[in-house]
């Protein structure tokens, strides 16, 4: 029967079962919650923030960590800000002994994020490296959408604290991981980075390129709001070099993204700097107004001093322009009042960046402190396992001591055995090595035999591809012999026309005035291939013989190069024809030097060469 006693017992043993097993439905309530937690976070954090006190405390300790790490990333999913490390950091340290790699993976980078939420940016970054070091990227499974954040999340603090360097290589990380992830968004995200990155490097030419291939990338994936944001930030830059035609461009695409600016014009808050490109902008093409406009809207709206001093140089550089003595006087005053705010504001800055600094060294100092204890521990610890090793091995020594002797009488009886043994197979193989060298001179006697039929076939081969050759060049003869007729029959036809007619053709041609139009047009003025084309069988149709000319003076020639013999014999200017070929005037110039002398000698240069072919032809 059960005794009192035992039934006690029986009781005690169910609750402790109980316990350890934890909450059952809570496991249910924590997977529907993690499948919510990409697709709908808002709908998981609400469910875990539901769960009744009294059942959060029935948790197993393994339930209430994988709580702690669902909440906590469904709380950083909605952007909200984390306060306080300490539920995290016990969650860290136990996923970081009993976890997957992807579960330490993203406790360790939700612990970043919440040292980055509390200002601690050094130490955010310290776990944002733990969380990069334990996935196992060569596991099929690997969270890689969550990995390419890591290093994007460390190369966007990178930059923003003055290490452009080390931010570029953690972008480049996050693109190839994003890639894995099928996550092109955020691929294209840190690509536009890589561009803040080279323009704080003053690599402009490789910002601009940079930024120019994101925004490009963002149009070829369907994101063309973003595609006209990324540019903004190269207006400036395009203004220094005084490329406007570009600049507007990316002024007007950027200005038309919408709800970026209201119905009265003004651009959205933390926006504001703009307003100092545009005006640039305006300032360089000489529209005063326009300038001044953007450079008040930027003083009025700008929040930093840095952007204020921005606006009061732009008005200074503006009246100066203007011839305004007074008041570019009166704004590079204020200018340099300016200057000293943001000189003490920047100082702050580095005071906040320096104090987080310290703070990590102190923090350093502690660990490094850590570390020495547990050096002094491993190597008393060593230190026993080397003498217990040391006995361990006196004792085996001592054993194999006595098992050599035993081996040794046991070797002198087998050696014999071993002997007879060796001379039984040494015969063998002799036998077996004769056999061979006889099979070997058969197959020799058979290969000899085989490579004089070879040769035979050899030479019936050789004859038949001679005969095929001299009649293939008698064919090509042939076909020269033809071609020859035909340039005979294109020379006698230019030689009966009338120079003078020609030449009124050529300058009143239909195709030469679409040429024409293009130049004096302030849209696209860049020679399309079926204009090329038209214009270039008109020409043939008015100078006929002046395509055999080429073909006959410089053979094989490239395509711009036949363009700009073409155009030059058409009287258009070196100017003309950089703009036409969207090619720059020295490149032009440089290409009609080299034709010139390769078709009328040394001695000819580029500005005798429109001269010469027209004498010609």
């Amino acid at each position: 029967m059960l005794t009192m006693k035992n039934a006690s017992y029986l009781i005690l043993f169910v609750l402790l079962v109980s316990a350890c097993n934890g909450w059952h439905e809570g496991n249910r309530l924590l997977s529907r919650a993690d499948s919510l937690m990409y697709s709908h976070p808002d709908s998981a954090f609400q469910l875990l923030n539901h769960i009744p006190e009294n059942d959060r405390a029935r948790m197993s300790e393994g339930q209430r960590m994988r709580y702690q790490l669902l909440r906590a990333d469904a709380q950083n999913k909605l952007f909200v800000k984390f306060t306080t490390d300490s539920a995290l950091k016990e969650v860290v340290a136990y996923y970081n002994s009993k976890g997957t790699p992807d579960e330490r993976l993203r406790a360790n980078y939700l612990l970043g994020r919440a040292y980055y939420d509390m200002g601690e940016i050094p130490m955010a970054l310290k776990f944002f490296h733990e969380a990069a070091d334990q996935a196992d990227t060569t596991r099929r499974d690997c969270n890689f959408k969550l990995l390419c954040r890591v290093h994007g999340q460390m190369g966007r603090i990178l930059l923003s604290n003055g290490s452009p360097e080390n931010s570029l290589s953690e972008l480049q990380s996050a693109i190839n991981l994003a890639y894995k992830a099928n996550d092109t968004l955020m691929a294209l995200s840190c690509y536009d980075f890589m561009g803040s990155a080279y323009e704080k490097q003053n690599k402009l030419d490789s910002a601009v390129l940079v930024t120019m291939e994101a925004s490009r990338l963002y149009d070829k994936y369907g994101y063309p709001h973003r595609a006209a944001m990324s540019t903004g930030s190269i207006v400036d830059i395009l203004v220094d070099r005084k490329e406007y035609t570009k600049a507007k461009e990316l002024i007007d695409r950027y200005k038309a993204v919408p709800g970026l600016f209201d119905d009265e014009g003004n651009i959205r808050k933390g926006k504001e700097t703009f307003y100092r490109a545009e005006g640039l902008y305006y300032k360089g093409i000489g529209k005063y107004d326009s300038a001044r406009h953007c450079f008040y809207k930027l003083a009025k709206s700008a929040r930093r001093f840095n952007d204020k001093e921005g606006a009061y140089e732009g008005l200074t550089q503006v009246y100066q322009a203007m011839g305004a003595r007074d008041s570019a006087l009166k704004y590079a005053l204020l200018a340099y009042s300016y200057n000293d705010s943001s000189y003490r504001e920047k100082a702050s800055e580095d005071i906040r960046r320096n104090h987080a600094l310290y703070n990590y060294a102190r923090y350093e100092q502690l660990a490094e402190r850590e570390i020495k204890e547990a050096a002094r521990t491993r190597v008393n610890w060593i230190f026993s396992l080397a003498l217990s090793a040391v006995v361990i091995l006196v004792l085996l020594l001592a054993m194999l001591a006595m098992k050599h002797r035993r081996k040794a009488a046991l070797l002198e009886q087998y050696e014999l055995k071993d002997r007879i043994k060796e001379l039984t197979e040494v015969r063998k193989k002799l036998e077996d090595k004769q056999a061979e060298l006889q099979k070997s001179q058969q197959e020799l006697a058979q290969s000899v035999s085989e490579k004089d039929r070879m040769i035979e076939e050899g030479g019936r081969n050789i004859r038949e591809l001679d005969s095929k050759y001299r009649q293939s060049v008698e064919a090509q003869e042939l076909v020269i012999e033809e071609l020859k007729q035909q340039l005979e029959e294109l020379e006698s036809q230019t030689s009966n026309y009338d120079r003078a007619e020609a030449e009124q053709k050529l300058q009143t041609c239909k195709t030469r005035s679409v040429l024409a139009y293009l130049l004096k047009s302030k849209g696209r003025s860049m020679m399309k291939d079926d204009e090329w084309r038209g214009f270039k069988n008109e020409v043939d149709t008015i100078l006929p013989g002046f395509s055999v000319f080429l073909f006959r003076s410089c053979p094989g020639l490239r395509p711009i190069e036949k363009k700009i013999l073409y155009l030059t014999r058409c009287s258009f200017t070196t100017s003309e024809m950089g703009t036409l070929l969207d090619k720059p005037a020295s490149t032009v110039s440089s290409i009609k030097a080299r034709l010139s002398e390769n078709i009328f000698g040394k001695t000819s240069g580029t500005k005798d060469l429109e001269k010469r072919l027209k004498d010609v032809f």
